[in-house]
Parts: C-alpha cells; structure tokens; sequence
C-alpha cells in the first residue's frame, strides 16, 4: 500500500511559495508481509517472585520468559520440550530486591527454577542464559511443584506418588538445594500440591504445624504432616462413570481452613481441612478444572477451565456466623450459620485450555493495565453497587485503585496472558488479553544488489527469520507501480461515525492506495541449527553473512550466489539463489571438541548482535558509504556481563574487547548507530549503557543514561543524522538523550507524549527511524503489538494540560474511500485553507497492521541503485492474523447444546 499525508507545516525555501508557508505531500510505500509462519508456544505455568517485581512464564517448548510491568524482558531459551512445566522462585537472603535497589547495583534477581517430565529439577543462570545446576528428581517425571511459605523447601510431585522435598542447609545463596526426604507413597501420579498450616492437637500452645495437601490421577485427597511424616486427612473426589477423577489443582482458603480442590469433572469442592468433609461443590464449568489461585486475603480464590472460562469465589459469612464470632465461639463445622462460598462472577478471558492461574502480590500499579482508570472510578463514584460485603461503593470492589494493588494473570494453550485487577475481575467485561509477540523481534532485514532488465542493479530485500532452532531467509517481492481499483465505499453509518471522529484536528486527510503486487516472496533457504534453540540471528545489511547462536556457541556463515540454469518455454533463463555454505567461516580460536585442528572454530555465545559498517579510523569524519571493506561484528557475550567483543569480517578475527561498567546479568537489548561510531545495549537491571567505537580497535565505554525509576526499557534507537539516542519506557514516556552529554535534548525537555500516547495499553517494542529520505530524516516510528505511531520530531506538540480532549490526538489510518464527518471539514479549514497557526499534534496513530512482529525501513525494489536520485522509500511491516494463529491451534472444549 502508499500511503499519503501532508507533512508538518514548515519554512519553505522556494520563494515562491505565497507567505512562506508551503507543504508538499509525502508517501511511503508500505509492504505488507503475511507469508511467515509464527507458531507461539501454549503457557504451561506461570510464577510471581515474593516482592511482585517479576513474573515468570513458562512455556511447552522449555523456554522461560522473564517479565516486568508485562513486558517480556528476557527469554531463556528450553533444554528440551516440557522441561518448563513448572516454574518457582525462591528469595535470596543476603541481597536485596531488584525493585528497592538502585540501578546499577550488584543486586541479582531471586534464583529461579523450573522442573518438568524430564525428571529433573533445574536452577538456572539469569547472566548466562544456561542451566546452573540440575538434580534428579529420584521419583521420574514432575507434575507438580510448589514452595513452603518459609521459601526454604522446594516440593515435586512425581510419577511414582510420592512427594520429594528439596531444601536448602546453608545460609549461603548460592548453595545448592540438597535432598531432604520423601513424603506420601501411594498410587497414581501426583498432579497438584499445596502448602499450608494447621494446629498441632498435641501441644497446649497451639503451635502451628506445616502440612502439604496432594492430589493425584485415581481421586485421591491426602493431607500430610511435613515434621513427623504422618497422614493427617485422607479424602475421596467423586467419580463420573468408571474412569477414576484426576486432581488437578489444590489451594488452602480461609487461612487452612478449606481446601479447595479442581478435578477432571469440571467441579470446584471445598473440604473441611478439620473434619475432612465436603462444605460445597460448584459445576460451573464444562471442562477440567486446571489451575486454582487464591488471593493474599485468603476469603477469595479463583477457579480456571479448559473451556476457556474463569470464576470467581468469594466467602460470605451469615448472621449466625458473625454473632458466633463476636462471642468467641468456634465454628468448626459449616452448619447452620456457618460461612457460605458462593461464585460472583464468571468471564471467558481465553478460547483454549488455561493451564496457570495466579494472582500477584499487593504492588503498586504500573504501565496501562486497564485502559480508562480515572473514568472507571468517577463512574464507580456515581453508581450505588451492593456487594455481598455490603455498604456503599460496593464493598471490596471499591477500594482505592491508586494505592497497592492485585493483578490476576491467565495463561493456557491458546498462548495469550490474560490480565485483569482482581478488584474489577466482576466489573470489567474482557481481561486485557496480552499477545506473545516477542518484544524483541526475530527478523532482520537486508538489501542485495540484482540486474534489472535495462541492464542496471535493483535493490531487492531480504528478510531473515528464527523461532526456535529454525534459520529462515526469505527475498521480498516487488510492486509494479501499478495502482488498483478502490474498493468499495459502502461502509456502516457507525464506522464512518467512528472514522471521523478519530481523524478530526488533523492536518489534511491521509490516503491509502493499494500497488498491485508484481512478484511474490521467494523463500531462500530454510534449515535447522544443531544444539539448542537460539538465542539471536542476524543478516548483514549487505546480506552477505548471516550471525546466529544459542546459550553454548555461536556460528557466523557467509552467503554466496549461484547460477541455477531453469527450462522454461525451451529458454534458459538464470535466477539468483542464495544458499548457506555447509562449513562455517574460519575464526580464530581453540576447535570444537571432537573436530580436528584444521576445523572451523566458533564464535563465543551471544545474546545480541550487530553489524557495523566499514570506517576508516584515521579520518576526521568516517563516512560508511566511503570507506572499504566488509565491517565488523559487534557481540554482546553470554560468558562475561556487559562484554563487548568486536570481529572484523574481513579477518574473520577478533580485533577488540571492552566490558561495560557495573553491568548486571546478561544484555537484553543491541542497537548500533547508523555511521558505526556509537553503541548502546540495556542490561538486566534497565541501565542504558553507551560505548565510543571511533576506532573499533580500541573501543571507549562512553557512559550510562540516568535512571528510569524502576521502569522497564522497552526499545532503543539512533537517530540516523545526529546519533541521538531515542528510548522508549514501559510506561509509554518517549525520551531522546545527547550522545555527548547523556541528557535529554531539546525537543525532550520541552515535549511529552501526548495522554493518549502515554495511556495506551501497549508498550512501543521497536524503533524505527526513517533513514532513506533526507528530507523526512525526523519521522520516527514508534512500532506496538496492535498500532504503529508515527512522530515527527521537528513537529509542535498538543499541550495536553490545556487540551480539551487529548485522545482526539490519536490518528486511526482508514481506507481511501473513507469519508469524512462534516465537523472535521469546518474545524480545520478557514475560508477554504488550512489553518496552520494553530499547533498540531507530532503524535498520528494506525491500527490498521496487527499484530506487528516487525517494521523496517529499506530502499524501494524498483529504485536504481546507480542513479543519483534520491531513493523511494518501502516500509516493510510483518504482521501474522491471528485468526492463522488460532487455525494452528489444538480444537477447544466444545459442547453442544441441547436443541441448537
């Protein structure tokens, strides 16, 4: 597609232009690929650290995603298919948290360790990306894992019916867990556990004692005494049919009191932890009741299904019930005027099975969870509600959402998070559904030279794509230049209100032309890397070599052409085909184990790479397009924190090492200056560090940026004139700093994101500068899951604090046959011209492309390499329907219903 838009308002330098004020309209021709096949993984478990500063997820394929303020800051990549089918965290004693630390410091995040099918319980390093240390689970596969409150004893489920617990003797951090004892034989597998506390009969003080309730696949229910090993409660599910019950999820409400239990027949009981019998039995679902989460109140839990659905439980006490508490006398059993559970709310926040529930500690709220806050409370302030807790406002549901808050998250096989306050879980009518779109991309582009027709070279671009242990090169197809016919203009009454409504305050109107397509996408080559899944690849801007690693070893090859001769019409025509030599590039270095001296020798591991251009150090002012040479390999080692090493392509060699300054765990984020001079990378803790590569043999660590406030960097970019650095923050703030100076510059000092910017639910995970026009060097693009915002920098801004409605700012690209409201035509205009006095927003928004896996920008297919004109620009946007996604997807629950 061209799109067209009138540019910002500026000086003219023709004289000729009456009152020196002219405006010239711009397009871009936007290419659209849909041809990729994105396969995300389903959500096998989900786990908060104790402070609620990080989540981690964990996927089927044995990969493990690390988030902060929802946004993925770091993917360890899996050892094997469902060796992440539990995840847990356990505190550190000596150090603090990551959220009560300053930036920069030695502070580390808890340790984190996962268990699966594999038998084996892991602990993994957060620097490097590997596992740190495995033990055996001595009882097969792992089903189930959980914690004791205390974080010292690690407890796995396992195959043979038995509990095995883990704990850690050392006051040390680092110290390994150690086997402590073995819990519970009996028959069947043991799918759920659940720690809790009851009151030892045998001591006069009423000393509290740890128990672990389990369940299993024959419908046992088994409560256990950790201390002297003895069964305390023994109970029994009910059966559908002959096939015995599964127990899938266990959680202790009431502080002990019951236990809360999900099983196969779609039923959610509550036990009597004192008397072992059933108090009440809800069959609200349809499918098996998988994950079972309880809030930090313990009156409240929440119940998810493979149909999708969740449910609310709340615990509402009688008058019995309260006139016995308030004369101190015990209520043991749930009869007469004891408590009674009952289910508020029901929503379908997922199509498919969902696997893992929890609910995150009380923490102060962050980031655009919910869209509307303010408004939803001035709403909630009006309304009169009644709640089971009674009182205006709503009881419980009414609390300050200023303060601390809780935030329920859902995963399962339809591979999206579900967010939602568990405050609003009833008041809300859809969780924000948060989609597994990496947030750093794994594409990249480059541009190859081929002969065109006329006897010249045309710049063709190539795409490369990973996603696990797959390599994939793709070469884009061209437009002819020819426009299609419009489509048709009838539109609903709603969508043209709509549409005009989102446009107004605008400078001109925005057209959209659909290019006919002249040749399709060509895939290259496509093959599987040996070792682990990968953690990074990346194609040359030339498209000459091709960069990829995993948490072991890198790989570097270099792609060459071939002359393919094809019959077709009895003519032989020749056609460019690019392949990935079988033997690497020889490097400088020790061999690998079991290959000979004379073998090829492999990059260190790395989490992030990028390709610089050639310079020529001895100049004054290097300039890329001048110098000679293939340019240097910039990679961000796993094996050193903040380690930078430099190879030269033309040597294949290492030339230089530096090593950032206080940098903590490994580097999430890569990105390099358009001239090669400078390099930025972010590491674990949100600190953007800033290195001087004048001379690539002798690389400076410039500094770091100043602090973010505990917020997650989301993108990083250099502008392609000035080499100022553009940052994008989780809380949608877009912030540019000085290269020399690392402050912030003008055009930050002076100007925010407007509100409906900052208020948007998704975070900016790419940058992207348009690097191609001269003219245009200032638009920025500021690329979402679900929108892409477009900025221009030399642009005024809304002053959103005077504003009247700062939401109008935001602009929604429609078709070009859209018509416009007649509001919009007499708002703008004077007299039949546009009135440029007033100040215009830089901020202008499309949704039209979702979900964005990635944007680029290269020269157009159809430009001359050879001529001196200035080149067309072509935006690349890769972009996978979901709807394709969920057709991959395994068939949901589904029931008939009776008569339909």
């Amino acid at each position: 597609r061209r799109v067209v838009w009138p540019p910002r308002a500026t000086m003219s330098r023709s004289s000729s232009t009456a009152g020196g004020v002219g405006h010239a309209a711009s397009s871009i021709d936007v290419h659209r690929c849909r041809f990729l096949k994105w396969r995300p993984n389903a959500v096998s478990s989900l786990a908060w650290t104790q402070d609620g500063s990080h989540l981690a997820v964990g996927r089927e394929t044995g990969d493990i995603e690390i988030w902060k303020d929802f946004v993925c800051e770091t993917i360890i990549p899996g050892v094997g298919d469902n060796t992440a089918y539990r995840v847990l965290w356990l505190p550190r004693r000596d150090s603090s948290s990551p959220s009560s630390s300053t930036e920069g410091s030695s502070a580390t995040l808890p340790r984190l360790f996962s268990a699966g099918l594999t038998g084996r319980l892991i602990e993994w390093d957060l620097r490097t990306l590997k596992p740190k240390r495995g033990l055996p689970s001595t009882g097969g596969p792992v089903w189930s894992m959980e914690s004791n409150p205390q974080r010292n004893i690690v407890a796995l489920g396992c195959e043979d019916g038995s509990v095995r617990l883990f704990r850690r003797n050392s006051e040390d951090d680092n110290s390994p867990l150690e086997y402590h004892r073995a819990l519970g034989h009996q028959k069947g597998r043991v799918l759920s556990l659940c720690w809790g506390t009851r009151k030892d009969d045998e001591a006069e003080d009423g000393k509290l004692v740890s128990v672990i309730a389990m369940g299993t696949d024959r419908g046992r229910i088994s409560i256990w005494d950790t201390e002297s090993r003895g069964l305390v409660r023994d109970m029994r599910a009910d059966r559908f049919g002959k096939d015995p019950t599964w127990i899938w999820a266990l959680k202790f409400v009431q502080r002990g009191r019951f236990l809360a239990v999900g099983d196969s027949i779609g039923k959610v009981t509550l036990w009597d932890t004192a008397f072992g019998t059933q108090t009440a039995v809800f069959s609200d679902h349809i499918g098996d009741v998988l994950a079972l989460a309880v809030e930090e109140s313990t009156e409240v839990f929440y119940s998810a299904s493979a149909d999708g659905s969740i449910a609310q439980f709340r615990m509402v006490e009688t008058r019995q019930s309260r006139s016995s508490s308030r004369n101190n006398t015990p209520q043991l059993a749930p009869v007469g005027g004891g408590p009674l559970w009952v289910r508020t709310h029901t929503r379908k926040a997922h199509s498919h099975d969902v696997k893992a529930l929890v609910v995150s500690p009380r923490i102060s709220p962050f980031g655009s969870v919910e869209k509307g806050d303010k408004a939803r409370q001035r709403k909630r302030k009006k309304k009169r509600a009644t709640m089971p807790g009674g009182g205006k406002g709503g009881g419980d549901d009414a609390r300050d959402i200023t303060g601390a808050r809780e935030y329920l998250i859902a995963g399962g096989a339809d591979t999206c998070l579900s967010v939602v306050q568990s405050e609003r879980f009833g008041a809300c009518q859809m969780p924000r559904r948060i989609l597994p779109v990496p947030s750093r991309s794994a594409l990249s582009l480059a541009t190859r030279d081929e002969p065109d027709e006329a006897g010249g070279s045309v710049a063709r671009p190539l795409m490369l794509y990973f996603q696990g242990k797959d390599i994939e090169l793709w070469k884009l197809g061209a437009s002819d230049g020819l426009i299609e016919e419009a489509q048709s203009k009838h539109r609903s009454k709603r969508s043209r209100k709509d549409n005009s409504k989102q446009r107004k305050g605008l400078q001109g109107p925005i057209k959209f032309e659909r290019l006919r397509l002249g040749s399709q996408a060509e895939k290259q080559f496509e093959f599987r890397t040996g070792g682990g899944r990968l953690t990074e690849a990346k194609i040359s801007p030339d498209g000459e070599f091709v960069a990829f690693s995993d948490t072991s070893r890198g790989r570097l090859y270099r792609l060459k052409e071939q002359l393919a001769p094809k019959q077709r019409l009895g003519e032989e025509v020749k056609k460019l085909v690019y392949v990935c030599e079988k033997q690497a590039v020889r490097l400088q270095g020790a061999p690998n184990p079991g290959e000979s001296k004379a073998g090829p020798s492999v990059l260190p591991p790395f989490s992030r790479c990028a390709f610089l251009p050639p310079r020529n150090s001895k100049a004054k002012k290097p300039q890329a397009n001048t110098a000679q040479g293939k340019g240097y390999l910039v990679l961000a080692t796993l094996n050193e924190p903040g380690g930078i090493v430099l190879f030269d392509l033309d040597t294949c060699s290492e030339i230089s090492k530096v090593v950032g300054k206080n940098v903590v765990g490994s580097v999430r984020l890569l990105e390099a200056s358009r001239s090669g001079k400078w390099l930025a990378f972010v590491d674990t803790v949100n600190v953007v560090h800033l290195f001087n590569l004048k001379d690539p043999k002798k690389p400076k660590y410039h500094g770091r940026l100043p602090g973010f406030d505990n917020r997650v960097v989301t993108a990083i970019g250099f502008h392609p004139t000035y080499a100022d650095l553009a940052v994008a923050l989780s809380d949608n703030n877009f912030q540019m700093f000085s290269k020399k100076s690392l402050a912030l510059t003008d055009w930050s000092r002076d100007y925010s994101p407007p509100q409906s910017f900052r208020e948007y639910q998704d975070k900016a995970t790419q940058i992207v500068f348009d690097t191609l026009n001269n003219h245009h060097d200032s638009i920025v693009f500021l690329v979402c899951q679900s929108a892409m915002w477009v900025v221009d920098l030399d642009k005024t801004m809304y002053d959103t604090r005077h504003s009247a409605s700062p939401r109008k700012e935001a602009l929604h690209l429609k078709d070009k046959g859209s018509s416009s409201s007649k509001k919009r035509k007499s708002a703008g205009r004077k007299n039949g011209t546009e009135d440029l006095s007033k100040p215009r927003s830089c901020f202008m928004m499309t949704n039209r492309y979702q979900p964005i896996q990635f944007v680029g920008s290269v020269p157009d297919a159809k430009t001359n390499v050879e001529s001196k004109e200035r080149q067309q620009r072509q935006l690349i946007v890769v972009e996978t329907p979901w709807l394709d996604v969920v057709e991959s997807l395994p068939l949901p629950v589904y029931r008939h219903k009776y008569g339909t």
